[in-house]
């Protein structure tokens, strides 16, 4: 979980998650899909042999101010035990007083 903390209305923040390939075949990682319009994922399919990593970029928009939020991200891959991994971003969005 990546936790943004507090953001303004309208600020852009970006972070990413690492993928590592745990297991002794390779990961296709075929699609990434986000719950909200309000984030972005920087994705291109990909291939993760035994051992590699790769970062995974996203970009959240806060939009209209509520106390938090929690967005999901969905990992498509061929890996048989999670072909959905699910990932979330939190954080909180609130007017400064």
């Amino acid at each position: 979980m990546l936790d943004l903390g507090i953001l303004k209305p309208g600020e852009i923040a970006d972070a990413s998650f690492l993928l590592e390939n745990t297991g002794w075949r390779d990961v296709v990682i075929d699609s990434v899909h986000t719950d909200c319009g309000c984030i972005t994922a920087s994705f291109s399919p990909m291939v993760l042999a035994p051992g590699q990593a790769a970062s995974l970029p996203v970009q959240m928009v806060s939009k209209d101010p509520k106390e938090h939020f929690r967005h999901r991200v969905v990992v498509r891959s061929n890996c048989k035990e999670k072909p959905n991994l699910i990932l979330f971003v939190k954080g909180c969005s609130a007017i400064e007083r």
